[in-house]
């Protein structure tokens, strides 16, 4: 319990950063610019103070939403990266903190110097909000919105910051592109775009109260976010506990599959288009984003147990891999099953089930086998992205347009085939190339046995 009231990271990173001092500073900055914005507006409207109370709150939260997004963000992956390259960090895993409570800690001390500007930025807020005669109900919520989501990326950012800058971009950079685009880009990206829905949808932006639905929708997509940050704060904590974790374990990854396939399923039925082809379009992208993040969780699991458990397991299949293998396509084939009703679904939903039960077989197979060569994490990944794009991109050069072979070539990617599968009618074709990925697999468990069997010292006979 001391832990969470006094938690040494959060004061060591907040001192680090300035302190109070720095603190008290920014403020008094924001603060007189503020001021003199409101001045300067006020002698050069026509309705004097009025007009300028009634046009702060909004500048005022979108400033808010930039500061404390972006700034505290900033300031968290600099200041994890620096510990992380200048071995500080070892020093810290030396102290008797909860590893969980040490990325807290890390994003509690980063956030910390701008709490006076969310206050300042609240009660300010308010005030002019009160007296150009909005509702206050509005301006509570919208500031409760926006500080929880930036929370929810904070943790995001501290958990991928200690597997370095390109990862903590690489997890970012889809809620940047939602928020950017006013929720448009989340019709491609369904998962993301129920995370980030109470900051893109009314109680942001709007002035009226939240309405029941909206109260109840924001209360689940916070649910999802609390979640998925939770899976991140694991991912740092595994990291603080050792340089050498990968960022998942079987039973994280499969939880983070999960909150995600539950997340664009509620997307979709919550934000549904003119057309019902454009939700079919959704399917098709949450189904694609399924296939890379399973893949993420296939490798970063069975790496975790090479590594944590100090040795491969020499079984073709051990309990990680049966348990992968088996519980991903469930996932997604739940995801299937509640997407919007499509003609011949039952029949999708197999054939998504059996697309993904075949490629977590090929993965999980070439991954085990390219563990026991010592292959490094990134490596493969990079092989797993170019079975991925490779058939793809193979048949889009040798085909201008793209024939009956092309088309087979080309749907050995796991990408192109759940594609396939939710937007066409012709499931014959897919057959083929389900067959292919399967001898692919087939062709990895056998090097993977052959492997094994050459790593097993020779048994002793007994001497008569």
């Amino acid at each position: 319990m001391g832990q969470l009231t006094s938690n040494a990271l959060a004061w060591a990173v907040f001192r680090c950063g300035g302190g109070f001092q720095r603190s008290l500073g920014y403020v008094a900055v924001y603060a007189a610019l503020v001021f003199g914005a409101m001045v300067l507006a006020t002698a050069s409207s026509f309705n004097g103070y009025r007009d300028v109370m009634e046009g702060t709150p909004r500048p005022l939260l979108i400033m808010q939403f930039v500061i404390m997004g972006l700034a505290v963000g900033f300031s968290l992956v600099t200041t994890i990266q620096k510990d992380v390259t200048s071995q500080i960090i070892e020093s810290h895993r030396l102290m008797p903190v909860n590893p969980r409570l040490a990325v807290l800690g890390y994003v509690a001390g980063s956030a910390a110097p701008f709490g006076l500007i969310a206050l300042f930025n609240f009660i300010v807020g308010g005030i002019a909000a009160g007296i150009a005669g909005l509702p206050i109900g509005w301006w509570v919520a919208a500031n409760v919105v926006i500080l929880s989501f930036c929370a929810f990326l904070w943790t995001l950012l501290a958990g991928a910051a200690f597997y370095g800058n390109a990862v903590a971009l690489f997890c970012i950079v889809p809620f940047v592109l939602v928020l950017i685009s006013g929720g448009e880009a989340g019709y491609i990206l369904p998962s993301v775009r129920m995370l980030v829905s109470p900051v893109v949808g009314s109680s942001a932006v709007s002035t009226s109260v939240l309405g029941s639905e909206q109260l109840q929708l924001w209360f689940v997509s916070l649910l999802l976010q609390a979640g998925v940050a939770w899976v991140f704060v694991e991912m740092g904590a595994r990291r603080y506990r050792s340089a050498d974790f990968p960022p998942l374990s079987a039973s994280w990854g499969l939880f983070l599959l999960a909150l995600l396939a539950a997340s664009a399923i509620i997307s979709i039925h919550t934000y549904p288009r003119a057309t019902f082809l454009n939700q079919e379009f959704m399917v098709v992208a949450a189904s694609i984003s399924l296939v890379m993040v399973a893949t993420i969780i296939i490798v970063s699991a069975l790496a975790s147990d090479s590594i944590e458990k100090m040795a491969l397991s020499v079984r073709v299949f051990d309990r990680t891999t049966v348990l992968l293998v088996c519980a991903i396509p469930l996932i997604v084939g739940a995801f299937g099953a509640c997407s919007p009703d499509t003609e011949d679904k039952t029949l999708r939903c197999f054939l998504t089930v059996g697309s993904f039960f075949i490629w977590s077989l090929l993965v999980a197979a070439w991954t085990k086998r390219l563990l026991l060569h010592n292959w490094r994490m990134t490596g493969i990944f990079t092989a797993a992205l170019a079975i991925m794009l490779t058939p793809m991109m193979g048949a889009l050069l040798l085909h201008s347009e793209i024939s009956t072979a092309g088309a087979v070539i080309m749907q050995i990617s796991p990408l192109a085939m759940v594609a396939a599968i939710w937007s066409d009618d012709d499931f014959g074709a897919r057959l083929l190339p389900l067959a292919i990925q399967a001898a692919l697999a087939a062709l990895g468990m056998f090097l993977l046995h052959r492997r094994i069997r050459a790593l097993r010292p020779p048994m002793i006979k007994p001497v008569a």
